[in-house]
């Protein structure tokens, strides 16, 4: 997985004015350049706290198998089913094959017992290519759940940006 900002740096939440709202941070035209530079606190007068956000490329293992289903009439695709097919895997927890996210039922477990916000998890079907097995023939994969980014880009926990990339906050 990679984080990705200006020369590696973190990239802050979106600062919203009192009459702000999460649709004014990361679902907007140019929304990598709104996320750059800028930070959003959220919480009580007593509980503010500054967020930081990543950018985040996570590993290709695969592809979309011949089983997803995708609504093209958006851009990114819509997935209504999911299909990941491995080509290889270096181990990491989450991964990607645009514009569907996975990650490993270790992973799901953790996000699902804490208070982040942006996500949901769903079923995935997982196969293997004969690449895989010719380059793994003793591995076996763990189990992976459908990572959903449902949240903004910038303001809750999990969200894609308008052209897909995962954004993550630094509790993510």
């Amino acid at each position: 997985m990679t984080a990705m900002g200006p020369i590696g740096a973190p990239l802050p939440r979106p600062e919203i004015a009192e009459s702000g709202s999460p649709s004014d941070c990361g679902k907007a035209n140019g929304d990598l350049d709104m996320l750059e530079g800028v930070s959003y606190t959220r919480g009580s007068e007593a509980g503010k706290k500054q967020m930081r956000f990543y950018l985040v490329e996570p590993e290709v293992a695969g592809q979309l198998g011949h089983r997803t289903s995708l609504d093209r009439s958006t851009h990114p695709p819509g997935v209504i089913s999911l299909h990941y097919e491995f080509s290889d895997w270096l181990g990491d927890s989450v991964l990607e094959s645009f514009p569907a996210f996975i990650i490993t039922n270790q992973a799901a477990r953790k996000l699902s017992n804490s208070n982040l916000t942006g996500f949901d998890l769903d079923d995935v079907e997982i196969s293997v290519s004969d690449e895989f097995r010719e380059l793994n023939p003793d591995a076996s994969l763990p189990e992976f759940l459908w990572l959903k980014p449902t949240g903004v880009a910038g303001f809750d926990d999990i969200g894609t940006l308008s052209n897909g990339i995962l954004v993550l906050s630094e509790f993510a």
